[in-house]
């Protein structure tokens, strides 16, 4: 981050503090600036745009990181088992992060074997691990596309992905 853009982050950090009704003193929002510097300004921006109108208790880094990874397109473990599962009907398209992908990989022949419960606890586990190793590393998150064999489904998969700005227009015009 250019000394500009971390300029903007501490007044961000300060001020959607204050209004989440607290203090920050400069440290605690430097140490915050720093953690967060490696993200994309544009990310950032959004991220806290939807702490200062969701968030209801105190700023704290992860209040600010799940909202990063809302915004980046990952979603909590439920949403996102939600998703994958649907990836054990090959004629459905499915729209993912790479840690979504990678837990499927490990759940899918529990599933597929009919032990639904089972996939879904391990998938949850290694989704959540690989989500906290992405934060660890910083990495934004890495979509893919999952094609499955039927058109109509998977335009409406697409669609749904562009919608929620996972896909760009150009990306959804590849699967179409």
């Amino acid at each position: 981050m250019q000394d500009q853009d971390l300029q903007w982050l501490l007044e961000q950090l300060i001020g959607t503090a204050e209004l989440l009704g607290q203090q920050m003193t400069p440290t605690a929002a430097a140490m915050l600036a720093d953690d967060l510097s490696t993200y994309p300004r544009e990310l950032l921006a959004k991220a806290l745009a939807r702490v200062r109108t969701e968030h209801t208790g105190r700023l704290t880094p992860k209040a600010i990181l799940d909202r990063i990874d809302e915004v980046m397109g990952r979603p909590a473990a439920n949403e996102a088992w939600a998703l994958a599962s649907r990836a054990l009907d090959e004629r459905e398209t499915v729209v993912w992060t790479s840690e979504m992908d990678d837990a499927w990989a490990l759940a899918r022949p529990l599933a597929a074997e009919g032990d639904m419960v089972g996939a879904r606890m391990a998938f949850i586990a290694a989704y959540e691990r690989a989500v906290r190793t992405a934060r660890e590393e910083r990495r934004v998150a890495v979509v893919r596309v999952s094609m499955g064999w039927d058109a109509k489904l998977r335009e409406v998969a697409v669609q749904k992905a562009g919608e929620r700005g996972l896909l760009s227009s150009t990306q959804g015009q590849e699967y179409a």
